[in-house]
């Protein structure tokens, strides 16, 4: 579901400020917006989410942009022109809440589990957290790889996981994203399954004490549509 690039990735979190003007804002992202980003030097394409189950902090859409540049600073002016552009076009959408938006890099390799051999996602659990203690960040990172992801994989439905590092925060807090894909649309007992999940690696002394995993926002995403970069 997310794109499988080895290469930098922008992705945007975002809600509409205005839930009665949903079909508005939607027409503007993916007919103005979406466009003029695409054009953006360094940008390659866009793919768009919609969230079908919350879990924490929600954030209604996701907005991701695969790159060919690591030039963030240049980016961000880039990306600060065009809307500049669209502003003094009068087609500035002022209903765009956007208050995580970073660039992510893969973290490690992709992790798969037997399933994925036999299934094509249909959805993907998305989670956006950081590290609590950034001196405990080692520490972190061994238990996430080695105990809760190989366990969350386990969990009925889900396919793969990759997991992400921010390289560049544009706005808010994001330090690391893991992108689940899954098979099931059951998402009440997935999300059942994974509560369970967490509660047992307390049960066991498997989780790091006190909590590392600060997690941001969770949700279940579906595609909306994607966009390349004009020729």
């Amino acid at each position: 579901m997310f794109p499988r690039s080895s290469g930098p990735l922008l992705a945007v979190f975002a809600n509409c400020k205005d839930p009665a003007r949903e079909e508005e804002f939607n027409r503007w992202y993916d007919t103005v917006h979406i466009p003029d980003v695409v054009r953006t030097p360094g940008i390659v394409d866009s793919q768009r989410y919609t969230c079908v189950y919350p879990r924490a902090g929600k954030m209604q859409y996701i907005a991701t942009y695969s790159l060919d540049t690591t030039d963030f600073p240049r980016l961000d002016a880039d990306l600060g022109a065009m809307r500049q552009a669209e502003a003094d076009r009068g087609q500035w959408s002022t209903l765009l809440n956007a208050p995580v938006n970073a660039v992510f890099a893969p973290l490690g390799k992709r992790h798969s589990n037997a399933a994925a051999e036999k299934s094509k996602p249909i959805a993907m659990l998305v989670v956006v957290s950081n590290c609590a203690d950034p001196a405990r960040e080692a520490e972190f990172h061994r238990w996430y790889d080695t105990v809760h992801l190989p366990h969350v994989l386990q969990v009925r439905g889900m396919l793969s996981a990759q997991r992400y590092k921010c390289v560049h925060q544009r706005f808010g807090q994001s330090g690391f994203m893991a992108v689940y894909d899954l098979a099931v649309d059951d998402y009440e007992r997935l999300d059942r399954d994974l509560l369970r999940l967490v509660e047992e690696e307390k049960a066991r002394g498997e989780r790091p004490v006190p909590e590392l995993n600060a997690v941001v926002l969770s949700g279940i995403y579906a595609l909306l549509g994607g966009t390349r970069r004009p020729a």
